[in-house]
């Protein structure tokens, strides 16, 4: 993962906290993202689409 991938979810991170990896699910299942985060929204999806939504399970902070 590099820095930039690194930033993308560390902004879902502060901007949902605890439930973070239920929101990204959603946003990478509808791709749809608030305004809060169109700035990373295309980081975010590149996540989706190399490492996938099994990837989100495993990863820990």
């Amino acid at each position: 993962m590099n820095e930039q991938q690194k930033h993308a979810i560390q902004s879902v991170i502060n901007l949902y906290g605890r439930i973070w990896k239920s929101k990204l699910l959603n946003h990478w299942m509808n791709s749809k993202y608030p305004y809060s985060l169109s700035s990373v929204s295309g980081t975010l999806q590149q996540i989706r689409n190399e490492l996938g939504p099994s990837w989100l399970s495993k990863f820990k902070v």
